[in-house]
């Protein structure tokens, strides 16, 4: 989760109280001490150094930025008062903020988790005429391959990919936009799944091949993720609706440990399979996150390798259908 870095210390915030003046005088001096350790390097060269120092500015800008947020966590602000103290940081540290963002862009900086953080603000900032053609198509295409992972290639998404691509501008951004999309070839409706192995409660060591001849509705989920146990009844309650020997409802666990996934079964009872297997086993169905919901028909072919949620009752639907 790309995620720009800040100089701010809330424990420190929450124990001291600053004003906005001491906030700014703190980041200034963690940026110039930054800084300072990056001039007594003598084993970098250039670009390393041209990125780093991209690096520290856009810490300091998401550090002005994030100040209403963090002050409105520790002074437990409700929701209108919370927008008021972000409006507020924003305005108070514009200058700031436009200072840190001011650094010339391009295309050395892409590789910077910090620059997609605050990229937007400098945008907005500055004005798309004055950013590189390359960082513009950059940040399209960096949004749509991040939706394709959360949803796959499903029609939402393949209709979109036409609109970016017939916005983008540089042939380097459409042929990396084109080769997020082949990666998911293998998992289109049609295709075989990809082979997959799971241990079972009662430890035995099974696969996908196992339950050929039956319709396989597949929920991945994972004992810390809150989407997946809300959906979890939805998937629980079609499981016990639909049982029969021609369907079979499987939740797989890719927690890293047997041991919380044991300790939260003994506490909830399921209709469906419960197996478990580690998330690297996942690699060839590009499993971003969880939860995430699959049908395989008979032959262990994909009908949906990225099925809607068990609450939508489109999930039914494709489940009827069968």
């Amino acid at each position: 989760f790309p995620k720009s870095g800040s100089f701010l210390d809330v424990r420190e915030m929450m124990e001291t109280k600053p004003s906005k003046a001491d906030i700014k005088i703190e980041i200034e001096e963690k940026i110039k001490a930054r800084q300072q350790e990056l001039k007594q390097l003598n084993c970098t060269d250039d670009y390393f150094n041209t990125i780093e120092k991209a690096r520290i500015q856009f810490d300091a800008a998401n550090s002005f930025l994030s100040f209403g947020m963090y002050n409105a966590y520790v002074n437990k602000l409700p929701n209108e008062e919370m927008m008021a103290s972000i409006q507020d940081g924003l305005a108070y540290f514009k200058a700031d903020i436009d200072n840190y963002l001011s650094l010339k862009c391009d295309a050395s900086i892409l590789c910077l988790d910090a620059f997609g953080a605050v990229a937007q603000q400098y945008i907005e900032l500055h004005g798309e005429e004055n950013i590189d053609t390359e960082i513009l198509d950059y940040l399209q295409t960096q949004e749509l391959v991040y939706y394709l992972g959360s949803k796959g290639p499903v029609s939402e998404v393949l209709s979109r990919k036409q609109d970016v691509l017939a916005i983008l501008r540089t042939e380097k951004y459409k042929g990396l936009l084109n080769k997020a999309f082949e990666k998911y070839n293998h998992l289109i409706p049609g295709q075989k799944a990809p082979a997959l192995n799971f241990t079972t409660l009662d430890g035995k060591q099974l696969s996908l091949e196992a339950y050929k001849g039956k319709v396989l509705v597949i929920d991945v989920w994972a004992t810390w993720c809150g989407p997946c146990k809300a959906e979890s009844p939805y998937f629980e309650a079609l499981a016990e609706k639909y049982a029969n020997e021609e369907m079979i409802f499987v939740s797989i666990s890719i927690d890293s440990s047997e041991k919380p996934w044991r300790a939260y079964l003994e506490k909830h009872e399921k209709s469906s399979l419960q197996v478990i297997t580690p998330r690297s086993n996942f690699k060839e169905y590009e499993l971003l996150g969880v939860p995430r919901f699959m049908i395989l028909d008979k032959n262990g072919v994909f009908i949906d390798a990225f099925a809607p949620a068990p609450s939508n009752a489109a999930f039914e639907n494709i489940i009827k259908s069968l």
